[in-house]
């Protein structure tokens, strides 16, 4: 099969930086309509990928609107309020933004990848749509590149108390309480936090320490893309969002110039 990187049907669901390919999938509109998440738990039975060299894709540039989030704070609930086909797709949580988000972590070079990955992904999938594009938050490390790489687009940051944060983790199942520790080391890395505050927070306060170390790190991503692009990033918290979820839909579907109908 040959891709066409003009049809946004052919999605960059995953990237192999190493040797330098874009993995394709071939999904229609409504698969991301019925799609969480655009990872693994993507809602394609049949999945037969395509490598494509990186430097063979070329993409005219098209600009999106982002919707950076910290984890636990309604961000998916904004993203299915915000996605309103044929006028707007969001794409939730692409697992290629995680690729990169890994290699920066590492260290690693993105080199030319991440914006051809924006390209490719903030193709529209209708005449005249726009396309929402909302990183994990494990790609919060991402932020400020990826607003230099789209230099017209604006974006949101949504957030949560602490408090909000730890019951909410509370609430979740034991598999994903167990992912705290390497997600707050991986945020504290991110975000330059000395070593040791990770090993202090487990040491004196345990699990719920590893929590609030997590949910700090993210709040300090968050606030340097906030930082990085003051014009053109907004903050919102999930409690604001919840005292009036059509009001605050519609505000930031205004702020980020989004075509959909009222």
């Amino acid at each position: 099969m040959t891709v066409d990187p003009a049809d946004p049907t052919w999605f960059p669901f995953d990237l192999d930086l190493a040797a330098g390919n874009a993995r394709f999938l071939r999904l229609r509109a409504d698969v991301l309509d019925r799609s969480v998440f655009l990872d693994h738990r993507i809602a394609l039975l049949e999945r037969i990928p395509v490598d494509v060299p990186l430097a063979d894709l070329a993409v005219p540039p098209t600009t999106p609107a982002w919707l950076f989030h910290t984890s636990f704070c309604c961000s998916t609930l904004l993203a299915r309020a915000l996605h309103a086909t044929p006028w707007v797709e969001v794409l939730k949580e692409p697992f290629a933004l995680r690729r990169l988000a890994d290699a920066m972590h590492a260290g690693q070079p993105t080199g030319d990848a991440l914006p051809t990955v924006v390209a490719l992904l903030a193709r529209p999938w209708h005449p005249g749509s726009r396309t929402v594009i909302k990183p994990t938050h494990a790609a919060l490390n991402l932020a400020p590149a990826l607003l230099d790489a789209t230099p017209d687009s604006r974006a949101v940051v949504l957030h949560s108390s602490l408090r909000d944060f730890l019951v909410s983790n509370l609430k979740k199942p034991p598999e994903t309480q167990d992912k705290v520790g390497r997600l707050a080391a991986r945020l504290a890395r991110d975000a330059g936090f000395d070593p040791e505050l990770l090993r202090a927070a487990e040491s004196d306060v345990g699990w719920p320490g590893l929590v609030a170390v997590q949910w700090t790190a993210a709040i300090a991503l968050a606030q340097r893309a906030l930082r990085h692009a003051p014009s053109r990033v907004v903050a919102l918290s999930d409690r604001e969002l919840l005292a009036d979820v059509p009001g605050r839909v519609a505000a930031i579907a205004d702020w980020l110039t989004l075509p959909a109908p009222p």
